[in-house]
């Protein structure tokens, strides 16, 4: 209780009448994990000169790392790593790195951290996930910059399929799309389904991103499973503007094509 509530003071005379600083609380966490999920550092220093160990795991699966990550605060991730504990360790539930908890939590500052410090850029997650898909699909746009400038792979495929660049569509994230459109993507890869990002916009009504893929060179004839293509399903779900977009882009394409020969 007394880490957990941050009281220095009172961890430090527990200590000196003999409590054990590896014993784990009624949380099945030792003080030391305690103390980095809440990011206190003056505590984890007390508890690892008195003996901490550093090996223990979150009731979890959570490496101490990952509870550092969690706290979103630089000096304690630097703490644990100076301690030893490795930078690509997975924890238990879902086989995620620190770098992907960094990552998914939008903390641009954590993941420039993690990967000074030899973090696997494309580490991946027992389904197979990415740090960076996990960036882009928390609409993260400075995270998901940071691992690009690192070398993620801005195609990597994630669950069902879908592409970074689908997620991007999908949330209507602008400058999400943006950092994407700048690795220079595909901007037309299918889900199982047939489904493009076009598609993807379309079905959420995202006008500005369906702008943002058509300018930017999406096929705006590709066709589903169903045979379907973005403008089909604009006029199937009664999208007026979208609808009217496409059709100005019609418009304006014929205009550009030049007169058939005599």
């Amino acid at each position: 209780m007394a880490t957990a509530n941050g009281d220095v003071e009172t961890v430090s005379a527990l200590i000196r009448s003999g409590a054990d600083v590896n014993k784990a609380g009624p949380d099945d966490e030792t003080p030391l994990l305690v103390a980095a999920h809440r990011g206190s550092v003056p505590l984890m220093r007390m508890l690892l000169a008195s003996g901490a160990r550093t090996d223990a795991l979150r009731w979890n699966g959570e490496t101490l790392l990952h509870a550092g990550v969690s706290s979103g605060h630089p000096d304690v991730v630097r703490l644990i790593l100076e301690k030893g504990v490795p930078v690509d360790a997975k924890e238990k539930r879902r086989g995620q790195t620190a770098l992907h908890y960094a990552a998914s939590d939008g903390n641009a500052q954590l993941v420039r951290l993690l990967i000074e410090e030899g973090a696997t850029v494309e580490a991946k997650s027992t389904s197979g996930i990415t740090p960076f898909w996990l960036a882009v699909q928390g609409a993260h746009q400075e995270a998901a910059a940071a691992l690009l400038a690192a070398g993620a792979d801005a195609a990597a495929e994630g669950t069902e399929e879908y592409r970074p660049v689908h997620l991007a569509a999908r949330s209507c994230q602008a400058p999400v799309m943006a950092v994407l459109l700048g690795a220079h993507v595909d901007l037309n890869p299918k889900t199982k389904t047939g489904m493009t990002p076009l598609h993807l916009a379309v079905a959420q009504n995202c006008l500005p991103t369906v702008r943002t893929l058509v300018e930017a060179g999406a096929d705006a004839g590709s066709k589903d499973a169903r045979g379907q293509t973005p403008l089909d399903y604009a006029r199937r779900r009664r999208l007026k503007e979208i609808v009217a977009y496409f059709d100005q882009q019609k418009t304006a394409n014929s205009k550009q094509e030049p007169p058939p020969d005599k």
